[in-house]
């Protein structure tokens, strides 16, 4: 995810705007521009999950999305 001000904000609405509870949320950053956030959420079921990860994954400060099954 790119360092905008506003991004991480614009993340979590989006989540809410899904309908999904955040459980917990850790950033990284990477460099002075680009850093991860690892969020554990809650998803009614894969289809659910599916559109969350929809959302998220067109927004234009989000590089890239993917599933961690831990």
């Amino acid at each position: 995810m790119f360092n905008h001000q506003g991004a991480l904000a614009n993340l979590t609405a989006a989540i809410n705007t899904a309908s999904s509870n955040i459980q917990s949320l850790n950033t990284e950053e990477k460099d002075g521009r680009v850093y991860s956030a690892f969020i554990r959420l809650t998803a009614r079921d894969r289809v659910h999950l599916a559109n969350i990860m929809r959302k998220i994954r067109v927004m234009p400060d989000v590089i890239k999305v993917t599933r961690n099954r831990n």
